[in-house]
């Protein structure tokens, strides 16, 4: 959600080596705040440099900079610091984030494989053994790509591999001056249980038409803030002064007092819908009803009360108020 308050941890893990990739991915396009963490930690891959470097913040920048100077020193070493658990002191639940590639099937393309150790200091002696290794395969490779267009395999060297199915993040950056999300894991196009109704308009944000009501649409987390409320006093539970703020991902949907969205996106007409990956919103008279796609956790919300479900869109007939 771009523009939202940072949940508990997620700028400690913008800044671990040992974050993985896809992760760093979520968080460099949802939480702008962490981008120049993200470009400075040593496990982004060279993709999403390449999209963070296009989008030509000032700070994403120096940052890179940064990193092309560590890089280039003749000595270094990197320390990939263990993930301890979410930090301390910020509000709002955390967002659930999608593994790189479901067991069994191709990582992404510019996603490295996790090492199975974290780097260390090498020798000169081991350097020099790595290079001379890396020139007996490369020469091992030539002679087998010889050889198969020659004809020594008794094949015709017309054969190609099939292309993965597995999604690949672009390796294009985008414009800086509308720059989208990079292309999204397998994980994310499962199938969708709670689809959002026919006719929905791609959005990341919108306000209801009374303008109380602000919401972000991520790829897998939804969020409401409601700027006048009276929840107390209808026997809801309720923020007090604070904004109050209800978000659905794909394993719950909940309240939180004190952080609110951005909400600058064009109104939604009553009966009109919103999408945008695995978050759906219907606007209606009665209230705006918001759920994941994937999981069904859902809530809705109006002036009058709020509540929660598992099963997608709450009906404005199924409403508490």
């Amino acid at each position: 959600m771009p523009g939202a308050e940072i949940p508990q941890g997620l700028a400690a893990a913008a800044s671990n080596p040992a974050t993985d990739q896809e992760t760093l991915r979520q968080i460099a396009f949802h939480y702008p705040q962490l981008r120049a963490a993200v470009a400075a930690n040593p496990s982004a891959y060279q993709g999403l440099l390449d999209w963070l470097r296009a989008l030509g913040d000032a700070s994403v920048n120096e940052a890179l900079a940064d990193r092309a100077r560590f890089e280039s020193a003749p000595d270094r070493t990197i320390v990939l610091a263990p993930q301890t658990g979410p930090a301390t002191g910020s509000a709002g639940p955390a967002p659930v984030f999608p593994p790189v590639a479901a067991a069994g099937e191709t990582p992404a393309q510019g996603l490295r494989q996790a090492d199975s150790e974290p780097p260390a200091r090498k020798s000169s002696t081991g350097m020099k053994a790595a290079l001379a290794l890396l020139l007996v395969v490369a020469l091992a490779l030539a002679g087998i790509v010889i050889a198969i267009f020659s004809g020594a395999f008794g094949g015709d060297g017309a054969t190609q591999s099939q292309p993965s199915a597995s999604p690949q993040p672009s390796t294009t950056a985008p414009s800086t001056e509308s720059p989208s999300s990079p292309t999204p894991s397998a994980s994310e196009a499962e199938s969708e249980k709670y689809p959002a109704p026919d006719g929905a308009v791609l959005a990341q944000s919108f306000t209801a038409p009374s303008g109380n009501i602000l919401c972000d649409l991520g790829e897998d987390v939804v969020t409401c803030s409601i700027l006048e409320q009276s929840y107390a006093t209808a026997g809801f539970e309720s923020c007090g002064a604070t904004t109050t703020t209800i978000t659905a991902t794909g394993e719950s949907a909940g309240l939180s007092c004190g952080s609110a969205v951005s909400g600058g996106g064009s109104p939604l007409a009553y009966g009109s819908s919103a999408t945008n990956g695995h978050s759906a919103c219907v606007s209606t008279q009665d209230g705006v009803s918001c759920w994941n796609t994937a999981s069904g956790r859902s809530f809705a919300l109006a002036r009058g009360g709020w509540q929660t479900g598992t099963e997608g869109r709450i009906s404005p007939d199924d409403f508490r108020w």
